[in-house]
């Protein structure tokens, strides 16, 4: 059945097309498919347990919100990123001030701080510095 020029219903489906004649518009029968050119406008809707309003983009496992802000339950994958100002990548972590590379070296710019600490078989703690070797021996 044509229903005008540029719509279109026969058993298959619907079928639009433009004012050139390009199929802008299908909906299939046998499947359900629908396929469009061009945007798709609407308030809010779920599409394969995705919902999409004024909030912003949820399902079970994660949202992202119309403010920028999100929530992940599991993994997240990727081969890097930045967050916050620090790049996670396949060299290692880093920022500004600081890197701590896949080799495991690190370097820092500014304080470290800490209650106590072993870098390089000498060791920070309460009684002072101690250099190799359990013995006692401190500096101070």
């Amino acid at each position: 059945m044509v229903v005008s020029d540029r719509l279109t219903i026969t058993e298959d489906g619907i079928f639009a097309t433009d004012t050139t004649g390009a199929e802008t518009f299908s909906l299939f029968a046998n499947t359900g498919n629908a396929a469009f050119e061009g945007d798709i406008t609407g308030a809010s809707g779920t599409i394969g347990g995705v919902r999409l309003d004024s909030g912003g983009l949820s399902a079970t496992e994660f949202s992202i919100n119309s403010d920028g802000s999100a929530t992940f339950e599991g993994d997240i994958t990727g081969a890097s990123g930045t967050i916050g100002g620090v790049r996670l990548d396949s060299g290692g972590l880093s920022a500004t001030e600081f890197s701590i590379n896949s080799d495991g070296s690190a370097t820092f710019e500014g304080d470290i701080s800490g209650a106590s600490g072993t870098i390089g078989g000498v060791t920070l703690d309460n009684d002072g510095l101690s250099i190799g070797s359990s013995d006692g021996n401190h500096m101070s």
